[in-house]
C-alpha cells in the first residue's frame, strides 16, 4: 500500500473518530437536559464547552502541524480525546461534564490541521477533491454514528454508557492510526514566519476565511439542535429523534465525496456557491415539514455541508503556500469552528425567545451570506 492509501485510510479513520467525539453530547442532549433540568441557552452553553477550545485552538494546532509533524499531533491529540469522553461518561454533575468536554474539545482540535494537510500534500492536485472528499465521508460516518449509538445504547446503560463507548472506540483508533499513517509536513523545528504572514495579506485567503465564518451556520444550528428539535416541535420519541438526526449526518457520507469530485471538474468557487446555497433553502421549510419532508430537508442540509467542507479544504490548498499548509488550515478550521462555538448558545438564547421557527430562518439568512464572499475570492485571485 502506497502512502498516499495509507494516509487517506487512516486519516480517515481518524476523522470519523474525531467526529464522533464531537457528536456524541448534541445525540445525548435531550437525555442531559431531561436528567439536569437545562434550559436550551444552558444546553448550548454546555455544547459550547467542546466546541470552544476545538475552534479557538485550531491555528495553534496548525502551527504545530507545520513545525513539528502531522503524525504525532493526530495520534496525541486522539488519545487525550479518549482519556475525557472516559470521564464524560463518568460525570455525576454538568460543571463536569462540561470541564471534561473541554479537555475533549481542546484535545480534539489537533486533528484536522494535521489531518487534511497530510492529505493534501499526499495527493497530486487533480485528486486532491476526491481525496478530501473521501475524507469528508469518512467524517460523516463519524458524525451519523452517535445517534445511532445512543438509539442502541442508552436504553440499556444510558447517556454516560454512550460517552464511554465513543472513548473505548477511540482507544482502538488511535492505536490503528498510530500504526497506518505516514509521518510528512515537519519542517525540522523551523517555522517559515515570513510565508504564514504572507498568508495574511493575501486578499482570497481573507475572503475565504471570511466566506468560511458564516457558510455552515444552518449546518451548525441545526446540529445543535436537531434531536431537541425533533422531540419537541414534532412530538417524536427519543429513539425517532436520533433517527432523524442520522439522516442529517449519514447524508454527508454521500455529500463529501460528490463535492470534492464537483469541485475536481467545474471548479471550487463554483461548487462553493452552489452549495452554500442548497444547504441554506430547506432551513426555510423545517418548521412546516411534516415527518417525511422533514427528513428530506435534513438529508439536504447534511449533503450540501459536507459538500462545503470537502470544497473548502481542497480549495484552500490551491489557494496557500505549502510550506505553512498547517497553519493556512488552523485558520481556516478556525473561521469555520467558531461560529460551531458561538452558534449553540446564540440558537439556544433565540429558540428560548422566537421560537424554532425564527431561529431557523436567521441561520439560513446569515449562512447565504457567504455565496457572495466566495465569488470575491476568485475574482480578487484574478
Amino acid at each position: 500500500m502506497n502512502e498516499f492509501r495509507k494516509n487517506v485510510i487512516g486519516a480517515a479513520m481518524a476523522h470519523a473518530s474525531n467526529h464522533v467525539f464531537q457528536l456524541t453530547l448534541p445525540a445525548i442532549l435531550p437525555l442531559v437536559m431531561a436528567e439536569f433540568n437545562l434550559s436550551h441557552y444552558s444546553a448550548g452553553l454546555l455544547l459550547s464547552s467542546f466546541s470552544f477550545p476545538y475552534a479557538f485552538l485550531q491555528p495553534s494546532f496548525g502551527w504545530a502541524s507545520d513545525k513539528f509533524g502531522r503524525k504525532k499531533l493526530i495520534v496525541i491529540g486522539l488519545l487525550a480525546s479518549s482519556f475525557a469522553m472516559l470521564l464524560t461518561g463518568l460525570s455525576k454533575d454538568p460543571l463536569h461534564i462540561f470541564a471534561f468536554q473541554f479537555v475533549a474539545g481542546a484535545s480534539s482540535a489537533a486533528y484536522h490541521p494535521a489531518g487534511i494537510p497530510l492529505i493534501s500534500e499526499s495527493s497530486e492536485e487533480k485528486r486532491r477533491g476526491g481525496a478530501l472528499g473521501v475524507h469528508q465521508m469518512a467524517g460523516a460516518v463519524g458524525s451519523f454514528l452517535p445517534p445511532i449509538i445512543a438509539s442502541v445504547v442508552a436504553g440499556h446503560l444510558g447517556w454516560r454508557g454512550v460517552s464511554i463507548f465513543a472513548s473505548s472506540a477511540g482507544f482502538c483508533v488511535t492505536g490503528l492510526s498510530s500504526l497506518i499513517l505516514v509521518e510528512r509536513g515537519s519542517n525540522g523545528g523551523e517555522f517559515p514566519r515570513a510565508a504564514f504572514l504572507e498568508v495574511l495579506k493575501r486578499k482570497p485567503i481573507l475572503f475565504f476565511l471570511g466566506a468560511s465564518l458564516v457558510a455552515l451556520t444552518a449546518y451548525r444550528g441545526v446540529t445543535a439542535f436537531a434531536s431537541a428539535y425533533v422531540v419537541e416541535a414534532k412530538g417524536a420519541s427519543v429513539e425517532e429523534a436520533s433517527i432523524y438526526y442520522a439522516i442529517l449526518q449519514i447524508s454527508g457520507m454521500l455529500g463529501g465525496p460528490v463535492g470534492g469530485l464537483a469541485s475536481d471538474k467545474f471548479g471550487r468557487r463554483n461548487a462553493l456557491m452552489a452549495f452554500v446555497t442548497l444547504e441554506s433553502v430547506p432551513m426555510f421549510f423545517l418548521p412546516h415539514a411534516g415527518k417525511t419532508a422533514l427528513a428530506a430537508d435534513f438529508a439536504i442540509v447534511g449533503f450540501s455541508s459536507f459538500a462545503v467542507l470537502a470544497v473548502q479544504d481542497a480549495y484552500l490548498s490551491d489557494l496557500a503556500p505549502k510550506e505553512v499548509l498547517g497553519s493556512s488550515y488552523g485558520l481556516l478550521l478556525a473561521s469555520s469552528f467558531i461560529p460551531a462555538a458561538a452558534v449553540p448558545p446564540a440558537m439556544g438564547a433565540m429558540i428560548d425567545r422566537a421560537g424554532y421557527e425564527n431561529s431557523f430562518v436567521a441561520a439560513a439568512m446569515l449562512t447565504l451570506v457567504g455565496v457572495p464572499l466566495f465569488f470575491l475570492v476568485q475574482k480578487s485571485k484574478g
